[in-house]
């Protein structure tokens, strides 16, 4: 069977990190790039004829730096960290916005897309005690803490 060398090509939704696979995970993430980058490149326009240079001129290279992104998630090893880079001043934007006293009454509903994007993008998390050392260390500092007067270590 000739089938296209994907990472998870033969993994399940249940065995995947997020709720979708990487290739759509990746699509989604170069579909929001486009959109974002265009929006911007739209209010960049408005800031221009409303005065504010400064905001337009940010928001352009904001757009361009979106648009190198459409191009470079074709092939990225780095997917994950593309998509914190994206989110985490995606939802940092929200929040001012929802904060501005000038905002519509309607902001709120911005923040609404948050757990959705996060829950598309990052998938949930998985807790394993086993993972990491330091997990271990914790799990037995609460079995033994130190007034117990019970021996513990850490040294897994």
């Amino acid at each position: 069977m000739n089938t296209p060398h994907h990472s998870d090509l033969g993994a399940t939704l249940e065995q995947s990190r997020s709720g979708l696979r990487d290739s759509h995970r990746r699509s989604l993430m170069r579909l929001l790039f486009l959109v974002t980058g265009s929006a911007l490149v739209v209010f960049a326009c408005l800031q221009f004829l409303n005065g504010y240079p400064w905001v337009g001129v940010a928001e352009l290279c904001a757009s361009a730096l979106l648009y190198f992104g459409v191009w470079r998630l074709k092939s990225t090893q780095y997917l994950q960290q593309w998509v914190y880079a994206y989110l985490v001043p995606l939802f940092a934007f929200f929040l001012v916005i929802m904060l501005l006293p000038e905002a519509s009454v309607s902001a709120f509903v911005w923040v609404l897309m948050m757990p959705v994007l996060a829950y598309l993008l990052l998938g949930k998390k998985r807790r394993h005690d086993t993972q990491h050392p330091l997990h271990a260390c914790r799990r037995r500092y609460l079995l033994y803490p130190p007034w117990s007067g019970r021996q513990r270590q850490c040294n897994d």
